[in-house]
């Protein structure tokens, strides 16, 4: 995986110290299909939050709109400016048109639903906004101590995931910590730009909660590509708890690099 443009869609059914901060900690599992585990840990507070992956997070400010990547097997971060990206995008996209030109009709025909299934912005050249649903399944799950109801998340019609959805009183979350769901939400739909890839719940969060009939966290997600299970995410922990101020920030030791880049058809790599 490349480093470059790095918005986690990994968001998923997760979320948000001696100066303390208060925040909302949720710890997730993800497991693919072959049995591989990684940990996800998200922090979020009323300003600011944190999504923590096994070999990157990314540190997004509310209140100043400015985003962080961390490489963490690199020691190197950073600094996203949401303005650029969207341009850089745009490059990504007419790369991406070109590469999809030069195959066979039925490969490219074939590589474009599957980029239009899962909202790939760039393929086809007119494609649709990508718009979500939610719908009830009947069933009922228990994971974990909560208990939850199983709703399909379709995108554009194909199912791209199956939640197990609790009530937010049920996982302890006051209305705070939903002002605060919301406001990052709303925060992160003017970050991505236009046409990227939106399958996380919590990047519509009110949409969400107005199909299923109340406001809730998914606390178990299956994803899907082309029909087969792709990830498997169970929320492990949900906690208050005061957060060091330097979650946020980027360690110490980390060395800035710069944000590469589209590279246009035909150019020679970047040196390594």
């Amino acid at each position: 995986m490349r480093y470059g443009v790095f918005l986690p869609v990994a968001v998923l059914g997760v979320m948000l110290g001696n100066a303390a901060l208060a925040a909302v900690e949720i710890t997730s599992e993800a497991v693919t299909p072959d049995g591989k585990t990684s940990q996800h840990t998200v922090f979020l507070t009323p300003d600011r939050m944190k999504f923590d992956l096994e070999r990157v997070a990314i540190i997004v400010r509310i209140d100043t709109g400015k985003m962080v990547s961390l490489i963490k097997d690199r020691h190197e971060y950073m600094e996203i400016d949401p303005k650029q990206v969207s341009s850089r995008i745009a490059d990504a996209q007419a790369l991406l048109q070109q590469k999809l030109q030069a195959l066979p009709e039925a490969q490219r025909k074939q590589m474009e639903a599957v980029f239009a299934q899962h909202g790939v912005p760039g393929a086809p050249a007119q494609q649709p906004a990508v718009t979500s649903s939610y719908e009830k399944t009947g069933q009922t799950k228990t994971v974990g101590s909560w208990s939850c109801q199983v709703f399909h998340q379709k995108k554009n019609g194909a199912l791209s995931a199956d939640l197990c959805i609790a009530p937010a009183a049920a996982l302890g979350l006051t209305p705070d910590d939903l002002a605060a769901f919301r406001a990052a939400a709303e925060s992160m739909s003017k970050m991505l730009p236009a046409g990227a890839r939106r399958d996380d719940p919590m990047m519509e969060f009110d949409a969400m909660s107005q199909q299923i009939g109340f406001a809730g966290l998914p606390v178990e997600t299956v994803n899907y590509v082309s029909g087969k299970v792709l990830t498997t995410r169970t929320v492990k922990s949900i906690d208050h708890a005061p957060l060091r101020p330097d979650v946020f920030e980027v360690p110490a030791g980390y060395t800035k690099r710069e944000m590469p880049g589209i590279a246009s058809p035909g150019a020679a790599p970047p040196a390594q």
